[in-house]
């Protein structure tokens, strides 16, 4: 595979004069010299034409009416003539020399598929707020217990974009969580540094989604698991109760099991990739893989072995053997028949835990 040279991103729009003009600049301000802005505005009727038309040459656009915002970005990253590319929504920007970061990354490592590294979130304003809950990636959080990928840090092959079909039309709020999951059968790469910016104010779509919002978490991650009621459902579920609740003790008593409850690694699998005495882990099956590889490390020498039984989606389940010794060691578990969405999820059960164990990979083969 050629390395990547040139970058596109997509921005969909629709009357954000406000706010366009800092997220057009965070683009054209990047220090990668080879990228390209294409704006997919809806027919604004605010001053957003006119930001565009002030840009000159510098961008491209379009300003038609769509069938909403994950039609633009479809149509843009479709269109788009370069390898990597992205969507930057024109309330959000980049960091500063973010699409260095990840260019450079595509280049070094030209196995990868998509890369995602961490953010910050911001108000109204521009006003730095806080860090957004980005996490090194597992399968089965992103699936069962949330979305830890902050949209505008994202970038992908649009060959991949392409072999997954797109966003999804019919979802209107989690049409890039489904993405990540559809991407999660695919190569990754993580890069551990500030990308992007996310505004969040009253008036933001994700913010003020609501019951309507969680009917759709519900309906886009049953896709991707026989699981019926997963960690995230009781926790959005959470999320909508204490959002309404009238009195600010209550909601600042409330915020905080909220964060908890999102930082609870419900996986069994901790951010070192530590195991827990029952751990779950998911894995994609792309182009009919028929086993996933999983390689760990024990933190001690000299204590024997450890059984680990695990059981599948599918029906299957055994036992393995993993040897005490502080060196890595793999072990294939089968794929066999997979659950919705083309994923299969294991669970791994340690009765008698005689040393720390940890997960380092987990690869289709």
């Amino acid at each position: 595979m050629s390395a990547p040279s040139h970058i596109s991103v997509i921005m969909p729009s629709y009357n954000q004069g406000p706010f366009i003009r800092e997220a057009i600049e965070s683009v054209l301000s990047q220090s990668w010299p080879r990228k390209s802005l294409h704006i997919m505005d809806g027919g604004s009727t605010d001053e957003t034409v006119d930001i565009l038309k002030s840009f000159g040459k510098q961008i491209t656009f379009l300003s038609e009416k769509d069938d909403g915002q994950s039609d633009a970005i479809n149509r843009g990253i479709f269109q788009a003539d370069s390898d990597i590319v992205c969507w930057l929504n024109s309330d959000d920007t980049f960091a500063p020399d973010a699409l260095a970061r990840v260019m450079t990354y595509f280049e070094r490592h030209p196995e990868a598929d998509f890369v995602y590294g961490r953010g910050w979130n911001m108000d109204e304003a521009g006003r730095q707020l806080d860090e957004a809950w980005v996490k090194e990636w597992n399968l089965w959080r992103l699936i069962h217990h949330k979305n830890f990928i902050q949209q505008p840090s994202c970038f992908f092959r649009k060959k991949l974009f392409e072999d997954v079909g797109g966003l999804d039309l019919s979802l209107d709020y989690v049409m890039d969580w489904d993405l990540w999951i559809k991407f999660g059968a695919y190569q990754h790469g993580y890069i551990d540094e500030c990308l992007s910016f996310n505004r969040v104010y009253p008036a933001n779509k994700t913010a003020s989604g609501g019951l309507k919002r969680w009917k759709e978490i519900r309906r886009m991650t049953q896709r991707y698991t026989p699981c019926k009621w997963p960690p995230v459902l009781y926790i959005y579920f959470y999320e909508i109760m204490f959002q309404r609740a009238a009195l600010a003790p209550v909601r600042n008593w409330a915020m905080k099991r909220f964060v908890q409850l999102m930082h609870k690694p419900y996986s069994g699998v901790l951010a070192d990739g530590k195991l827990a005495e029952k751990a779950h882990l998911s894995a994609g099956n792309p182009g009919g893989k028929s086993a996933v590889k999983l390689t760990f490390r024990s933190s001690a020498k000299g204590l024997g072995s450890e059984i680990i039984s695990w059981r599948n989606s599918c029906g299957s389940r055994d036992i393995f053997t993993i040897k005490c010794n502080g060196e890595e060691q793999s072990v294939a578990l089968p794929l066999d028949r997979p659950s919705p969405g083309n994923f299969t999820h294991f669970t791994l059960s340690r009765p008698q835990p005689q040393t720390d164990l940890f997960l380092l990979r987990a690869v289709s083969c």
